[in-house]
């Protein structure tokens, strides 16, 4: 005030109801003709809200500022016409082994010191989707996601970038610009590149053991039906007797033991064909009370052997089933020779049939038997799996017929499941859909596309 000229504070004061606000006093002296001063006015106000404003706007840039100056990326803006810098922050310093600022046109080394630079550091191949989709944002204003090859400034190395860029416009100024953001994806690539490879590895190797077990299983089965067409003359004994009883024993152990080994390679060939793709179904309409009925009386001497009772429950009316009956029939046989081998002397198999909640067709097979752990359940629908129960080592097979059973179920538009508890049975249930089914007074012909595939969607 000595010299005459006013001051402005900032204070701080506390209200009566104990608030705390901020305030700025502008002051400024009163003087007479002779320059002396008469007295003082000013001004005070209220400035909280805008100081707090301005704290959030510092805040916000702050965080702003953090995030993108830790991104392992580029975020530039142009432009609309490509003019303007060409960015305004490197967070990709990391990225390719430069200081802040390349793009920004603010450094002489940069290399991208213009849009024309950076182009020119696309891979050829590349320019033009790069330059459509520039083109396209420009004329039409559309958003791009574009990814490309480039060439490393420094290093020289070509490397994988992924861009996306917008238009953005500013309704209050009329101004225009490109946001947008390059992150270097290489690392991705070559992961996808690995990926695809080792896929695609996968698939020729599956494909060599499907053919591997197609050509072993056919040569198989050529001696070994020599073998079982040889016993079976020797147990009907129709060139005469054939002397000691044991030999009458082995005859039918060699004729039982080469049907079993017979089973197990037809369960290898339609797997191969499965996989293949090569599985073709020969579709009819089945009475599916009957096709069970015939399934458990070829099972009951396998039941009665092992002292099991057997046991069908079909509900009445049951709608003919459009499907493969070899495969159905297949399926059944599976989990009954499953339900009979685990299950003890004494105890019970039930075999039913309905239609399910969803309007397709559920076959089960339920047994009394020792039942799986959770953790053998989780893998017992894959190939060659097996449990490790104690109890079912006697028993123990390849591993090969609940994966039969799955496939087949799937290769008719179907699923299969299972449900398990050690020492409480086992139950598991093979399901068709409804657009397999038909009321069996109303059997269309099977040239009839609706009768035999799936609806399409509208």
């Amino acid at each position: 005030m000595a010299d005459g000229r006013g001051f402005s504070l900032d204070l701080r004061v506390v209200r009566d109801d104990g608030a705390v606000r901020n305030v700025q006093l502008d002051a400024f002296p009163d003087q007479d003709e002779a320059g002396g001063t008469l007295g003082l006015f000013g001004l005070i106000r209220d400035v909280t809200e805008a100081r707090q404003a301005i704290m959030r706007l510092r805040e916000s840039e702050n965080r702003f500022r953090s995030l993108v100056e830790n991104m392992r990326n580029i975020i530039f803006c142009r432009g609309v016409k490509g003019d303007g810098p060409f960015g305004y922050r490197d967070g990709g310093s990391v990225m390719y082994g430069r200081d802040a600022g390349i793009l920004a046109g603010t450094a002489d080394d940069s290399g991208f010191a213009d849009v024309r630079a950076w182009y020119e550091s696309v891979h050829p191949d590349d320019r033009p989707a790069y330059l459509d989709a520039e083109r396209a944002r420009k004329e039409e204003g559309r958003p791009y996601l574009i990814e490309y090859r480039f060439r490393h400034p420094r290093t020289g190395q070509l490397r994988w970038a992924r861009e996306a860029g917008w238009t953005v416009e500013d309704p209050q100024s009329g101004t225009t610009w490109l946001d947008s953001y390059i992150v270097d994806v290489t690392t991705l690539k070559e992961a996808q590149a690995q990926a695809e490879e080792a896929r695609r590895a996968a698939e020729e190797a599956n494909q060599a053991k499907s053919a591997f077990f197609a050509s072993v299983s056919h040569e198989l089965r050529t001696p070994l039906n020599a073998v079982l067409g040889f016993a079976e003359i020797m147990d009907r004994q129709l060139f005469g007797p054939v002397g000691n009883e044991r030999y009458a024993d082995y005859v039918r152990s060699i004729r039982d033991s080469g049907r079993i080994l017979l089973g197990l390679i037809d369960d290898l060939l339609d797997l191969s064909k499965i996989e293949a793709g090569k599985q073709v179904l020969r579709e009819e309409w089945l009475d599916v009370r009957e096709l069970c009925c015939d399934v458990l009386r070829l099972m009951e001497p396998q039941a009665a052997a092992a002292q099991l009772v057997l046991q069908l429950r079909a509900s009445d009316g049951l709608p003919l089933l459009c499907a493969d009956a070899r495969a159905v029939r297949q399926i059944l046989l599976n989990l009954l020779s499953n339900a009979l081998k685990f299950t003890p002397p004494g105890g019970r198999v039930l075999v039913g049939a309905k239609v399910a909640r969803d309007g397709g067709l559920s076959l089960t097979v339920t047994d009394s038997g020792i039942g799986i752990s959770p953790e053998d359940v989780r893998r017992l629908f894959l190939p060659y799996s097996q449990t490790d129960s104690s109890l079912a080592s006697p028993a123990r097979g390849t591993g090969l017929g609940l994966m039969l059973v799955r496939s087949l179920c799937e290769l008719h538009g179907g699923s299969a499941k299972i449900r398990s508890r050690p020492g409480k049975g086992t139950k598991v249930w093979a399901r068709f859909p409804q657009w397999r089914l038909t009321a069996a007074d109303s059997v269309p012909p099977l040239s009839e596309p609706a009768s035999v595939r799936p609806p399409t969607a509208e």
